[in-house]
């Protein structure tokens, strides 16, 4: 007889099935769980997304790390406890056409139809008359800086033909000329200055002989032995507060925009509105750094100029109005003269000015009378005395008479800028647009 097989029971042959349903669904929640927070601890947090463009240049690497600051040897000066922007992007399909739409005419700057106004040192109101839509608004250096001394109260006209008059109601009419300070905002945009780009409108020298440079830089002018401080705050248009705040400063200050900003049009439009004149930042090559901290646009030494070239029109693409560029790092590209030099013939060739911090450039500039202003002092986001270098800055001035100066916006950097600048008029210093200061310009 065959023995009779008896099923197990039941508590028994569910231990030799292993764990059931409801227990591996808690074990695969409690994982999940302890992944997604490992997750969110060593993931760092992407800032200001929504103000940062997603490109692609010939399928260049789009992901962007902070600069590490500490190792740059073009800093000359620092700023404590500052963190550099973090500025991260992940690949997309927008297309770089679509980053140079243009601003509408509602966006274009102040309204020159209607008269400008503007108050003197002295307390006098300077009236600018408006003019043709062909006509420049021209003054001479000696009608800029010998004007007849009114005080509070008085009027003082700039004519269509670019003489100054005081105000026929005005009865004081003091004998003595003196040299006065004159500061307007720069040129309304122009299509004259507008050239064919492959991504869009790019600056270039108009039919008559105008440049950007100087059409689209704020017109100033002072005594010689006046002490004159101009400040470039840099890095503007990934931050949308940080781009508010640089804004708000007094319209001398010039502003640098990052090219991988969005809407840059709109928001060049607004500091422009203000007053300010504008500069583009050219991202180049440094030592230590990869692509991915300078972006797809970066021009380098082991790129073709062909290649450099596509890179600085997409750059000269990105919004209208500015008068010049100035670098974003750089200092290996600029020191190389085969790779520097054809940039800089491209932008003498447009009609624009370069703004240099690293002092590299200086020898390839000259040598083909290129626009080249350098910087005396850069201020970047690393440990240092910040109020410290802004007395130092300002007793170089009152010796030297000018000094430029270039700052990576942070909060607190243009929050103690502005402090600064509010007692310049005390101490007998004027603030000055960088244009002003810069040579060749």
């Amino acid at each position: 007889m065959r023995k009779t097989e008896h099923p197990l029971p039941r508590r028994q042959r569910r231990r030799k099935s292993g764990p059931g349903p409801l227990i591996m669904a808690w074990v695969g929640l409690f994982l999940a769980i302890i992944a997604g927070g490992l997750f969110f601890i060593l993931t760092p947090p992407q800032k200001n997304q929504e103000d940062v463009l997603v490109l692609s240049i010939d399928n260049a690497p789009e992901q962007f790390a902070p600069v590490d600051w500490a190792n740059q040897a073009s800093a000359q000066t620092t700023i404590n406890d500052m963190d550099a922007t973090s500025i991260k992007t992940a690949n997309a399909n927008e297309t770089t056409n679509a980053a140079t739409a243009q601003p509408s005419p509602d966006d274009t700057g102040a309204d020159t139809n209607r008269p400008q106004e503007e108050i003197l040192p002295s307390g006098a109101r300077l009236i600018t008359l408006p003019t043709g839509e062909q006509q420049e608004n021209t003054m001479t250096d000696d009608m800029a800086d010998v004007l007849e001394e009114l005080g509070d109260g008085a009027v003082v006209i700039r004519m269509s033909d670019g003489t100054i008059a005081p105000d026929g109601n005005n009865k004081t009419k003091p004998d003595k000329l003196v040299q006065k300070i004159i500061s307007q905002p720069p040129g309304a945009l122009e299509r004259g200055f507008d050239g064919l780009g492959e991504y869009g409108p790019t600056p270039k020298i108009a039919s008559d002989g105008r440049h950007p440079s100087r059409h689209y830089a704020r017109k100033f002018s002072a005594p010689a032995d006046t002490p004159k401080i101009a400040i470039i705050i840099a890095g503007l248009g990934l931050d949308s507060a940080l781009t508010d705040a640089a804004i708000a400063l007094p319209p001398e200050v010039t502003l640098a925009f990052a090219p991988y900003a969005k809407n840059l049009p709109a928001k060049a439009a607004r500091a422009r509105a203000r007053g300010h004149e504008l500069l583009v930042e050219l991202p180049m090559e440094a030592a230590g750094l990869g692509p991915e901290q300078l972006g797809p646009a970066a021009l380098t030494t082991f790129h073709s100029q062909a290649d450099n070239r596509k890179r600085l029109d997409w750059v000269l693409s990105r919004f209208q109005g500015f008068y010049g560029v100035t670098n974003y790092l750089g200092g290996s590209f600029s020191s190389d003269q085969t790779a520097i030099t054809p940039v800089l013939f491209a932008l003498k060739s447009s009609g624009l000015a370069y703004i240099d911090d690293t002092g590299l450039a200086r020898g390839a500039a000259q040598s083909m009378s290129a626009s080249y202003g350098s910087v005396d002092f850069l201020l970047t986001p690393q440990s240092a005395d910040f109020t410290g270098m802004l007395e130092q800055i300002e007793q170089r001035a009152l010796a030297k008479t000018r000094v430029t100066i270039k700052v990576y916006a942070t909060p607190a950097s243009l929050q103690q800028l502005q402090i600064w600048i509010d007692g310049f008029e005390e101490k007998g210093i004027v603030l000055a647009p960088a244009s002003a200061l810069v040579n060749n310009l």
